[in-house]
């Protein structure tokens, strides 16, 4: 939440986020993915005292579902609580801005699970 309203207050965010083309939007989803994943082996599995019993792919996609989701779904509250909506026009503007947002988003839910695994 912290990271998103970082951004969110940004000027240029609108700007630049009009601009983006889907393959882009693409790369900044597959680049917010790859963070999260990283994140969660590097903060989380590699702690896993029974690697036997906690299988990787398991461990990491429980966490990736529900770590993008929530990076997902703040950008949307903040978007909309802000009337960042009003600005950018249509939907599909809206869902530009969603995924550029969740990407300091994500960043934000990984160091929350860093800091809640000590």
């Amino acid at each position: 939440l912290f990271f998103g309203i970082t951004f969110i207050m940004k000027g240029n965010l609108i700007n630049t986020t009009l601009r983006l083309d889907a393959l882009r939007l693409f790369f900044i989803s597959i680049a917010t993915i790859t963070v999260l994943i990283l994140g969660i082996y590097y903060l989380g599995y590699k702690r896993v005292k029974d690697k036997e019993r906690r299988r990787p792919f398991q461990f990491i996609m429980k966490r990736l579902i529900t770590l993008y989701l929530v990076s997902i779904i703040v950008p949307f509250i903040l978007i909309y609580l802000f009337a960042i909506n009003q600005q950018v026009g249509t939907f599909y503007n809206v869902i530009k801005t969603v995924i550029v947002l969740s990407m300091p988003c994500a960043l934000g839910t990984s160091i929350s699970y860093l800091f809640n695994r000590f």
